[in-house]
């Protein structure tokens, strides 16, 4: 949570003109609910992440509900305290490339729903423990915490970018060690000047991070590559105990990387930090606003006198926030370069590195900005983002909670001694605290909610091999994307000349009369000539609008610049010429032919949905049907078999669950014998069904033609809510085989993973693991070295369905009613019922599943005494239609014109759930907007944010017609971005280093501190309520405090 001490700055407010049905009441929680905005994209607020966060966690443990009713435990979720989100991961949203657009297949358009999540839920609980304590109402308030904050695990599935983003903070565990003290209350009063008394009251706070020395990776050059247990002297790494519980978690952290200290008194309030780089703010109040200095990590660096030595960069800012005339000006004072000595006993009372000051001309050689920079704090001028709304029922001002939302799950620990688990479950899936506990353990729990719902139902956490995806297909019409922007390529040189004809895009003449080449598009110099284009669909005039052409080559420029290039006049092109002109008349042989028609897939960077726009679409721009609409596939992860058909077919990569289970253990037994002279160095044996490929030896070449007959078919059952293929038998079980089976899977796994240490799943990435599926070749004929599964997830079966969605796959036949001559068949098979795979990707079935075996499980939640899945509601998609809106609703919304006569989809999944606008690259230091594509250097000025935000009291609509239930929506939380100003030559007078508080306020108050310091051990005994849960996030349980 980054901006909690934002309101230190200023006290921001912002209104919408609200258009509120009289059926939502003054008491309703639509006008109940607070609405915080914050002044973001600042590098004063944005330099108090870490104590935010903590404050945040300190928070949501409601102290004030257990004052001098001792220790006790708080369940703390960590992604709602980081739910203010980070400017310097709003890259991610800078959507768009070529290549990423062009390549992707035109066969699906995914929904959001469920199956990019259904790794699970990204809910995690973090464990608090608390004291607070006030003898005499006198006397001074204390408090003491302990805070695990368990490192994140990289995302082993996830890019070799999205790891190298990882702050090497969040990647170890940490305990925080807390102590508070305030003496007296905030004091409203002005003095004779005119400034408050005492802003927040006199209060002093001093934390304290510890963790183990050989886990602490340091950043900087060589990221990662060193712990400080091993670049510093004598430094004892603790092998006692094996860290099963959180109080042996916080005797392995035995080693303090860094102290903390905030404190406030009368006008001024101090924080300081030490920990990889650290955190300076000094602020003081005036009667016409205020005044400070805070520092901002600036990274790591070359010591500027000393190229050799590497470490935290910290810059010093002076500030002066005047409230009267409504500005912010900050300018750069000062630069430290610090070196720190990562000695035995670890950050010490008073100890913050050593510090080598930048010299003016060190900052001007380092390409430090000195010169003032101003922004108005006028926040009605502000440009406002907002990254959370609240959803509400028209009828009653209710918030709309989807139906059997997720909860937490607490169970006592089945193994003697070691700590309560904890875990959370909703519709993307389960997470169970893995950390501390095996597989066997949470399996063998018994799981309770923690939330004090009075819900006395038991549940039971069971693994999950197999899953079935369902994708389900419906149709729209173009017209229905009237005005929606659209971002196609038509870079496809077989088409080339009819893309460059006159009645297209007229690029071929435009290009002295050659058609446009790949190198055409990559020549910055050629303006007529454009791989990819944007632009609209008109129903009035039923024609394309085509207003930019994508210049890629100019991202790669230098300086690199927006591929977006205006097109003036715009390029129109009706659905008439477009269906007319983009057709290929082809031979076939033997005197037939036949005709190619081509459309386009598109992306569109306001629905952020990808649309398959067929020749048939352009041709019938109003029908929404199968024959000729536009094809949008959504995607449902299943747990649980049983709504499924009782047989499915399949014709194209059919795994054989026999053949599966073989393959996989025999590579899994060479894997677990520590002889790695016979591990597999290549795509192991396929476990799939041999005929369901395309594939086939001619001749004794193998070759790949579209057709695969009726009798190749693999039909799979449901049979006691378990999948089997061909016939219901233990070996044909569609799961990793265990007991009872001729191949014991299961077996060859668990020692497999005894041995190496590590999961299966974690093993076969590491090794690569392949499995060779039906089409797979590397002989004579065509190459298909690449047609293999991967082992370290999911192997999937290709589209399975039932016999009338496999009818609609029967192969075209020629003008006698025959199948077209196949090298694979002959005799009767020339004959035989053929299906042609590619129609599903056509748009011909309506609904087909796939059937995963997951070498990585999943965990589901089950009912203990019925053994029922539970089941959560899925997100869903309502609509949001401005043109519905008031005059002061538009206005207040910063809409454009063109937005406002769109209608966009919105994807809902919970109350305060984060809403997908369309966006651009915003630049806060200089109010640039930079659009949609951005190339240059990302840094902290670099933001992405919605074009419009949705103005309070707008109607919302469910995209599911059946649903005639109408919401509206209030904006909750967002940033203020500050509009720059010209400097006002403020000078800053006394506004240095000196403002900032000395080492010596830095306290150890963890183990290694002073008797009277140290606020002792992580607590194991004498909490309240046994140790069970007493909060959780923010929400008390009332048998705590009875």
């Amino acid at each position: 949570m980054k901006k909690t001490l934002l309101l230190l700055l200023l006290i921001p407010s912002w209104s919408f003109s609200q258009e509120v049905p009289s059926s939502v009441t003054a008491n309703s929680e639509y006008y109940t609910d607070k609405t915080d905005f914050f002044v973001g994209g600042n590098a004063l607020n944005d330099s108090l992440g870490s104590i935010n966060f903590l404050l945040c966690f300190i928070s949501n443990t409601n102290p004030t509900d257990f004052l001098n009713k001792g220790k006790y435990v708080a369940m703390i979720n960590e992604k709602s305290c980081d739910q203010a989100r980070d400017t310097s991961g709003d890259s991610s949203k800078n959507q768009g490339s070529a290549s990423s657009k062009k390549n992707a297949s035109s066969t699906s358009n995914a929904s959001k729903d469920a199956a990019g999540n259904s790794n699970g839920s990204n809910t995690n609980l973090t464990k608090t423990i608390l004291e607070v304590a006030q003898v005499e109402t006198t006397d001074p308030m204390t408090a003491k915490a302990w805070v695990t904050l368990p490192g994140e695990e990289m995302d082993m599935t996830a890019t070799a970018g999205a790891n190298m983003d990882m702050n090497p903070f969040d990647m170890f565990d940490k305990t925080v060690y807390l102590k508070y003290s305030q003496t007296a209350n905030a004091d409203p009063s002005t003095d004779a000047n005119g400034a408050p008394k005492s802003k927040f009251g006199d209060f002093q706070v001093n934390f304290s991070f510890y963790a183990d020395p050989s886990q602490v990776m340091l950043p900087g050059d060589g990221v990662g590559t060193m712990s400080i247990a091993a670049v510093g002297t004598g430094i004892q790494v603790d092998t006692s105990v094996d860290g099963d519980t959180l109080a042996e978690k916080a005797q392995l952290a035995n080693y303090n990387i860094g102290n903390g200290y905030m404190a406030a008194s009368g006008n001024t309030i101090t924080y300081k930090e030490v920990l990889f780089g650290g955190v300076d703010v000094t602020i003081t109040y005036t009667a016409t606003g205020s005044e400070g200095v805070y520092a901002s990590n600036a990274g790591w660096g070359p010591n500027p006198s000393n190229n050799s030595e590497y470490g935290p960069i910290k810059k010093l800012y002076a500030f002066v926030i005047n409230d009267a005339q409504k500005y912010y000006c900050t300018k750069l004072v000062a630069a430290d370069f610090i070196k720190f000595t990562f000695d035995a006993d670890g950050f010490e009372d008073g100890e913050a590195g050593e510090i080598s000051a930048f010299s003016d001309s060190q900052l001007s050689s380092a390409g430090y900005d000195t010169s003032e920079k101003c922004y108005n704090s006028d926040t009605s001028a502000a440009k406002l983002d907002v990254y959370k709304y609240g959803v509400y029922r028209t009828d009653n001002g209710a918030r709309y909670e989807t139906t059997g939302g997720g909860f937490p799950l607490r169970a006592e620990n089945p193994v003697s001694g070691k700590d309560d688990m904890h875990g959370w479950a909703d519709y993307y899936g389960v997470w169970l605290d893995d950390y501390e506990n095996t597989a066997s353990n949470l399996e063998a729990a018994t799981w309770t909610r923690d939330d004090g719902a009075a819900d006395a139902t038991e549940y039971k956490a069971t693994q999950q091999n197999v899953e079935v995806i369902k994708f389900a297909t419906s149709y729209s019409s173009l017209d229905s994307l009237d005005g929606i922007k659209l971002s196609f390529w038509i870079g496809d040189s077989y088409w080339a000349s009819e893309y460059g004809s006159a009645n297209m895009f007229n690029s071929t003449a435009n290009n002295g009369g050659s058609a446009c080449t790949f190198a055409d598009y990559q020549n910055v110099a050629k303006t007529a000539c454009y791989e990819e284009y944007k632009g609209y669909w008109d129903q009035a005039g039923q024609k394309f609008v085509i207003t930019h052409g994508m210049k890629w080559a100019n991202a790669s420029a230098s300086p690199p610049s927006n591929p977006e290039v205006e097109i003036s006049p715009n390029i129109e092109i009706t659905g008439a010429n477009w269906y007319s002109t983009m057709v290929k008349t082809q031979s076939c042989g033997d005197g037939c032919s036949y005709t190619d028609r081509r459309g386009f897939w598109a992306w569109s960077p306001d629905t952020y949905e990808s649309y398959d726009v067929s020749p048939a679409a352009i041709n019938a721009p109003s029908s929404a049907t199968s024959t000729a609409g536009i094809r949008k596939e959504t995607v449902q992860v299943l747990k649980d078999f049983s709504s499924l058909p009782s047989n499915l077919f399949c014709i194209i990569d059919c795994i054989d669950a026999s053949a599966f289970n073989a393959s996989i253990k025999a590579a899994a037994d060479l894997l677990a014998d520590n002889d790695d002279s016979n591990d597999p160095s290549g795509p192991i044996n396929s476990g799939f069904f041999a005929n369901n490929t395309e594939c086939f030896t001619n001749s004794g070449s193998w070759e790949c033609q579209e057709g695969i007959i009726d009798d190749y078919k693999v039909t799979y059952s449901l049979n006691g809510g378990a999948l089997y293929d061909t016939t219901v038998n233990v070996n044909n079980l569609m799961d990793i085989h265990g007991t009872g089976t001729t191949s014991n899977t299961q077996a060859s796994f668990a020692t497999l993973s005894t041995n190496k240490s590590k999961s299966v799943a974690n093993i076969f990435m590491e090794k690569s693991l392949q499995m060779k599926r039906a089409g797979y070749n590397t002989g004579s004929g065509e190459d298909r070295s690449w047609d293999v599964s991967y082992l370290d997830w999911n192997v999937e079966t290709g589209p399975i369905m039932i016999q009338t969605e496999l009818d609609k796959l029967v192969c075209d036949k020629d003008s006698n009613d025959g199948y077209f001559p196949h090298n694979r068949y002959s005799g009767g098979a020339a004959s035989a019922k053929r299906y042609c795979v590619n129609k599903i990707w056509q748009g011909a079935v309506q609904e087909y599943y796939k059937i995963g075996i997951r070498m990585r499980p999943s965990w589901v939640l089950k009912n203990k005494a019925t053994n029922a899945l539970i089941a959560f509601s899925a997100p869903q998609y309502l609509k949001l239609t401005p043109s519905s809106w008031t005059t002061s609703q538009t206005t207040a919304s910063g809409i454009t014109t063109d937005d406002a006569s769109k209608e966009f989809r919105i994807f809902y999944n919970g109350f305060g759930s984060y809403m997908d606008l369309p966006g651009s690259v915003y630049d806060i230091c200089t109010g640039t907007d930079h659009g949609e594509y951005f190339f240059g250097n990302w840094d902290e000025c670099k933001r992405w944010i919605p074009r419009f935000t949705i103005p309070d009291g707008a109607q919302l609509t469910d995209e599911d017609t059946s649903n005639t239930d109408t919401y509206i929506v209030k904006a909750l939380a967002g940033d203020q971005l500050l509009a720059p100003i010209t400097a006002k030559g403020e000078s800053f007078t006394g506004l240095d280093r000196s403002k900032i508080e000395p080492p010596s306020v830095l306290v150890d108050v963890g183990p290694d501190g002073t008797s009277a310091n140290d606020i002792g051990d992580f607590p194991t005994t004498g909490l309240l309520n046994t140790g069970n849960t007493c909060v959780n996030h923010g929400k008390t349980v009332t048998a705590c405090t009875n």
